[in-house]
């Protein structure tokens, strides 16, 4: 067992030596409180520019897979019925691949475009779904809603707000 006598008073991690101690006015101030180790915001914006990397890797991975040269270029296929033409975004509607064609809708991927055959995304979605299997790609498609980022949204509500 441990005396008491033993024990010593907890001490401040090397990184907290230089903290200054007083709560600042705003509690979202990060950047009054002084510390060497970094600040949650920073921790954040680390965070977020690794899975904006992850997520652009991923669209790339697919491209790459699918022989396509970028989101926006489509592919020929050419077969004794003629040539094929498709989008990026018309695989990942067939595949139900709903974070591949949010990523292209981000992109600026036009949702209406149509294939060779006149087929639109949510058309092919509609057609390669079993059950609910491709429901998140059909909704997205589905919905007039444009695909922004959290920045962009924040201006749009921003700009509406400063008009009422």
């Amino acid at each position: 067992m441990f005396a008491i006598s033993n024990l010593r008073p907890p001490t401040k991690p090397d990184c907290l030596e230089d903290v200054d101690e007083s709560v600042p006015e705003d509690p979202f101030d990060v950047d009054r409180m002084s510390c060497k180790r970094p600040s949650l915001l920073a921790r954040a914006k680390r965070k977020r520019a690794v899975v904006k990397q992850m997520r652009q890797e991923h669209l790339q991975n697919f491209l790459n897979e699918f022989q396509f040269k970028n989101a926006f270029t489509p592919r020929s296929d050419s077969s004794i019925f003629g040539r094929k033409k498709y989008y990026p975004v018309h695989v990942a509607a067939r595949l139900g691949d709903c974070e591949v064609l949010r990523d292209l809708l981000l992109l600026g991927v036009d949702a209406q475009q149509t294939d060779a055959s006149g087929l639109l995304p949510l058309d092919i979605a509609r057609a390669a779904s079993h059950g609910r299997s491709h429901q998140q790609v059909i909704e997205l498609l589905q919905e007039e809603v444009k695909v922004v980022s959290m920045r962009e949204f924040h201006q749009l509500v921003n700009t509406r707000t400063k008009e009422l």
